[in-house]
């Protein structure tokens, strides 16, 4: 895209606001896009436009079934009304919709979903696909898998790391030997911008990095990067095998990154190490931190 007013492509992004939304609204805009990035608020007005492409980045797990239907069905399905004729609607599905199954996850797997969170995204696929082939609009899901970066907050296990060892409280977790396929958010960001720009259909795809990597080594690798930048010394905050797994604890987590090759050209580009050594370069320690307070 060569980015003028005669050929930019409009983008509502819904989450716009939020980690992951705000790096695919910069990613879009520094691909000569118009984007229109709306949190919860503002989605109501926006919706009195119409856009050549919508990505629907908003929702989380939330807190009871009827307002994880609003965030992943209902309202998705109500923005795909201001969505133009022939136009693309991107949606952010999880991961967590394939369950306790064989890994590499694959697009074709029947899913084992069980969460109310991981069943809503499921719904969110099914209706926003057939809502699309009805009107003859384009619909991508991408399946993330296990979003980290700067900016994100919460209580996922990296954030929640991160927030203990800068606050000096134990870190309590498992033994960590279940593994996980992170990836670094603006390679979602990337993946987003390369859906659009696609000639292919779209459909169900996954997007990780189809990097396994064990939660205690990833646990470990974070702690050392945050004392190596400011100083500390954090290893003893990290308690693993303080918590016992959970009865249903998956202890396998990869997706395949096979399609999203082979129809948008994507290859996930930060490597683990290199999206922790981003993140802990980024990351604002609390004053008492960097004033030189040990622990």
């Amino acid at each position: 895209m060569t980015g003028s007013p005669d050929t930019r492509r409009s983008v509502l992004v819904a989450g716009g606001t939020g980690f992951i939304g705000g790096w695919i609204v910069k990613e879009l805009r520094q691909s000569g896009n118009h984007v229109v990035a709306v949190g919860r608020q503002g989605l109501g007005h926006a919706l009195l436009e119409e856009y050549d492409a919508i990505v629907w980045s908003a929702g989380g797990p939330g807190k009871d079934s009827s307002e994880l239907h609003e965030q992943h069905v209902a309202g998705p399905l109500r923005a795909m009304s201001s969505l133009r004729e022939a136009g693309h609607f991107v949606y952010l599905s999880s991961g967590q919709v394939y369950g306790a199954i064989e890994v590499p996850f694959v697009e074709t797997a029947r899913t084992q979903a069980t969460s109310p969170y991981a069943l809503a995204k499921l719904e969110g696929e099914k209706c926003l696909g057939e809502l699309a082939m009805s009107e003859g609009k384009r619909f991508t899901s991408l399946r993330v898998s296990l979003a980290y970066g700067p900016g994100q907050s919460g209580g996922m296990f990296v954030p929640s790391l991160l927030d203990h060892l800068a606050k000096r409280i134990p870190f309590e977790t498992t033994a960590g030997e279940q593994t996980r396929d992170y990836i670094f958010v603006s390679d979602i960001a990337k993946a987003v911008t390369s859906s659009l720009s696609s000639p292919n259909p779209g459909g169900l795809l996954n997007l990780g990095s189809s990097e396994e990597a064990a939660l205690k080594d990833v646990a470990t690798a974070i702690t050392t990067a945050f004392d190596q930048r400011f100083g500390t010394e954090s290893q003893h905050l990290l308690k693993l095998g303080a918590l016992d797994y959970r009865e249903s604890e998956q202890m396998r987590y990869v997706l395949s990154m096979y399609k999203a090759k082979e129809l948008l050209g994507f290859v996930s580009k930060v490597s683990l190490k290199q999206g922790i050594e981003h993140l802990i370069r980024e990351f604002h320690a609390p004053e008492s931190l960097l004033t030189g307070r040990r622990s």
